[in-house]
């Protein structure tokens, strides 16, 4: 027969087992859909707390920009509590996936997660985005466009697109006045040649954004030229290589080098790096060769790779075409 001691301890056991907080999220996702950019982008999330003792939250990390507004420090049981977190929509211009963790006073109770999405605009959108990247061959122009979406409540004029324009050109052509419009790049192919980076400048009528910058990326290529601009090696620790002697041959580079509309190409290859020696392989069509840049293990020492791939070719205007190689070997 159990005695009356043994009864008392084993009930108040059962007692303390039964007192627990319980949390419960009936809702743990919000996707805000499409924002603009500085209006107001906010929720609550609710927990229940379908236990019997007092549920404590101990603290809430979040993703930037995400901010909690509002939250109880404590829901008694049978309660519930609401967490009001807010999206600053001016620091989250784009696609947003973020969270908010809730974390309890007591360590046996699992975190609460709440996720957040948002498509965050601008009032007045570039799209796709608010910059270009135009790659060409010279002789031959190349162009891109993109369009301004007007997302305010009084109508957009576009007074002046302003870049510099010994690169490329610009022509701006209207959709839906006051609503959309669309802007070409025109990317010259006399321009001078290399890769550039200039800013657009479109004057407006808006009183919020009376100036869109976009961002205009350009690449000019002569009718020779090479893919990559340079050979990086990477770095190479001469401890993994005694282990792996294959590492060498994973590390291998492709150096890919063209002659726009070339059917009879021919070129001879050398560079000035003793640990890295080359394969060039010309392609069928003629007018193309890939060079394969490996490390000679016999002649690794630590210190940097530093140096230049020489490229002859048989094009009277473009012969000779140089290509870094850089790297790392450590012990």
């Amino acid at each position: 027969m159990m005695t009356r001691v043994a009864v008392f301890v084993l009930c108040a056991i059962t007692g303390a087992m039964s007192q627990q907080a319980i949390p419960v999220v009936p809702e743990s996702t919000v996707d805000f859909g499409k924002v603009y950019a500085g209006d107001l982008a906010e929720h609550e999330f609710v927990i229940r707390n379908q236990g019997s003792a007092l549920l404590a939250i101990k603290s809430v990390q979040l993703v930037p920009p995400l901010i909690v507004k509002r939250m109880p420090a404590t829901i008694a049981p049978g309660g519930q509590g609401k967490i009001l977190v807010s999206l600053d929509t001016t620091k989250a211009l784009g696609k947003f996936e973020g969270f908010a963790l809730v974390r309890f006073d007591n360590s046996d109770i699992a975190d609460a997660e709440f996720s957040v999405a948002a498509n965050v605009v601008r009032r007045i959108e570039l799209a796709p985005l608010p910059v270009f990247f135009v790659a060409g061959i010279r002789g031959k122009p190349r162009q891109a466009t993109l369009e301004i979406i007007n997302h305010e409540s009084t109508p957009l004029t576009i007074y002046n697109v302003e870049h510099p324009t010994e690169r490329f050109t610009t022509k701006l052509d209207t959709l839906q006045a006051g609503q959309r419009y669309r802007l070409t790049l025109l990317l010259k192919g006399d321009g001078p040649g290399g890769r550039h980076t200039d800013p657009i400048l479109l004057r407006t009528s808006s009183a919020q954004t009376p100036t869109l910058r976009i961002e205009a990326n350009t690449l000019l290529r002569e009718r020779v030229y090479a893919f990559p601009e340079a050979v990086d090696m990477g770095t190479i620790r001469l401890a993994d290589v005694a282990a792996r002697p294959t590492l060498l041959d994973q590390a291998a580079q492709t150096l890919m080098v063209y002659q726009d509309g070339g059917k009879d190409f021919r070129l001879q290859v050398r560079n000035n790096v003793q640990c890295v020696w080359l394969r060039a392989e010309r392609g069928p069509a003629g007018d193309r060769y890939q060079i394969t840049a490996t490390l000679a293990g016999d002649r690794l020492r630590p210190g940097p790779i530093t140096g230049e791939i020489s490229i002859e070719t048989n094009d009277s205007e473009f012969s000779k075409v140089s290509v870094p190689i850089i790297g790392s070997i450590v012990p």
